[in-house]
Protein backbone atom coordinates (compact mmCIF):
# COMPACT_ATOMS: atom_id res chain seq x y z
CA UNK A 1 0.00 0.00 0.00
CA UNK A 2 1.27 3.38 -0.56
CA UNK A 3 0.25 6.96 -0.50
CA UNK A 4 1.85 10.26 -1.33
CA UNK A 5 0.94 13.55 0.30
CA UNK A 6 2.82 16.69 -0.22
CA UNK A 7 5.79 14.96 -1.70
CA UNK A 8 6.25 12.14 0.72
CA UNK A 9 5.66 8.94 -0.25
CA UNK A 10 4.82 5.89 2.40
CA UNK A 11 5.09 2.17 1.51
CA UNK A 12 3.83 -0.23 3.91
CA UNK A 13 3.80 -4.06 4.00
CA UNK A 14 2.85 -6.11 6.45
CA UNK A 15 3.40 -9.81 6.27
CA UNK A 16 2.28 -12.41 8.58
CA UNK A 17 4.50 -14.25 10.70
CA UNK A 18 3.43 -17.82 12.28
CA UNK A 19 1.06 -18.59 15.08
CA UNK A 20 2.46 -18.94 18.57
CA UNK A 21 0.75 -19.97 21.67
CA UNK A 22 1.01 -17.90 25.21
CA UNK A 23 -0.43 -18.85 28.20
CA UNK A 24 -3.91 -19.86 27.40
CA UNK A 25 -4.33 -17.47 24.28
CA UNK A 26 -2.64 -17.38 20.72
CA UNK A 27 -0.89 -14.39 19.34
CA UNK A 28 -0.24 -13.51 15.74
CA UNK A 29 2.85 -11.41 14.83
CA UNK A 30 2.78 -9.53 11.76
CA UNK A 31 6.38 -7.91 10.79
CA UNK A 32 5.76 -4.55 9.21
CA UNK A 33 7.76 -2.92 6.56
CA UNK A 34 7.59 1.23 6.19
CA UNK A 35 9.73 3.09 3.76
CA UNK A 36 9.02 6.97 3.32
CA UNK A 37 10.79 9.05 0.31
CA UNK A 38 10.55 12.47 -0.33
CA UNK A 39 9.71 12.89 -3.66
CA UNK A 40 9.48 16.83 -3.07
CA UNK A 41 11.97 19.47 -3.51
CA UNK A 42 12.06 20.43 0.13
CA UNK A 43 13.73 18.53 3.05
CA UNK A 44 11.87 17.41 5.39
CA UNK A 45 11.70 15.77 8.99
CA UNK A 46 9.83 12.89 10.98
CA UNK A 47 9.48 14.74 14.50
CA UNK A 48 6.07 12.29 15.48
CA UNK A 49 5.29 9.03 14.49
CA UNK A 50 1.36 7.42 15.90
CA UNK A 51 0.07 4.16 15.37
CA UNK A 52 -3.04 2.75 16.41
CA UNK A 53 -3.35 -1.38 16.10
CA UNK A 54 -7.11 -2.26 16.84
CA UNK A 55 -7.74 -5.55 18.34
CA UNK A 56 -4.38 -5.67 19.85
CA UNK A 57 -2.41 -4.57 23.28
CA UNK A 58 -0.26 -2.65 21.28
CA UNK A 59 -0.20 1.02 20.75
CA UNK A 60 2.80 3.66 19.88
CA UNK A 61 2.84 7.29 19.94
CA UNK A 62 6.59 9.02 19.18
CA UNK A 63 8.31 11.31 18.41
CA UNK A 64 9.93 9.11 16.22
CA UNK A 65 10.70 5.49 14.66
CA UNK A 66 13.11 2.91 15.71
CA UNK A 67 14.59 5.48 17.75
CA UNK A 68 15.43 7.88 14.54
CA UNK A 69 14.03 10.63 13.85
CA UNK A 70 15.19 10.91 10.11
CA UNK A 71 15.90 13.58 7.70
CA UNK A 72 15.09 13.46 4.52
CA UNK A 73 16.75 15.80 1.62
CA UNK A 74 14.96 15.87 -1.76
CA UNK A 75 15.14 12.46 -3.62
CA UNK A 76 15.87 10.71 -0.16
CA UNK A 77 14.48 7.70 1.84
CA UNK A 78 14.34 5.84 5.13
CA UNK A 79 12.65 2.72 5.82
CA UNK A 80 12.31 0.46 9.06
CA UNK A 81 10.79 -2.76 9.80
CA UNK A 82 8.60 -3.69 13.00
CA UNK A 83 6.57 -5.97 14.74
CA UNK A 84 3.09 -6.16 16.71
CA UNK A 85 0.85 -8.83 17.71
CA UNK A 86 -2.61 -9.09 17.54
CA UNK A 87 -5.06 -11.87 20.39
CA UNK A 88 -7.42 -11.88 17.87
CA UNK A 89 -8.31 -13.49 13.98
CA UNK A 90 -9.31 -9.70 13.19
CA UNK A 91 -7.63 -6.34 13.79
CA UNK A 92 -6.44 -3.57 11.75
CA UNK A 93 -3.86 -0.60 11.91
CA UNK A 94 -4.12 3.02 11.41
CA UNK A 95 -0.93 5.85 11.80
CA UNK A 96 0.27 8.93 10.90
CA UNK A 97 3.68 10.49 10.52
CA UNK A 98 3.73 14.47 11.18
CA UNK A 99 7.01 16.02 9.48
CA UNK A 100 8.26 19.32 9.57
CA UNK A 101 9.23 21.21 6.13
CA UNK A 102 12.94 23.08 6.41
CA UNK A 103 11.69 25.18 3.67
CA UNK A 104 8.98 27.03 4.96
CA UNK A 105 9.20 25.37 8.58
CA UNK A 106 5.67 24.19 8.79
CA UNK A 107 4.68 20.96 10.08
CA UNK A 108 2.96 18.76 7.60
CA UNK A 109 0.55 16.12 8.65
CA UNK A 110 1.23 13.14 6.55
CA UNK A 111 -1.35 9.91 7.07
CA UNK A 112 -0.60 6.36 6.29
CA UNK A 113 -4.08 4.76 4.50
CA UNK A 114 -5.88 2.47 7.54
CA UNK A 115 -5.45 -0.79 7.47
CA UNK A 116 -7.49 -3.80 8.09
Amino acid sequence: IQQVTKGIKISFEAKFEEIFPKKSFQQHPFTYYISIENQSKDTVQLVLCHWKILESTYYFKGNSVVGVKPILKSGGNYSYKSVCLITSNDGSMSGKYIMINFTNAKNSVLRLLTLS
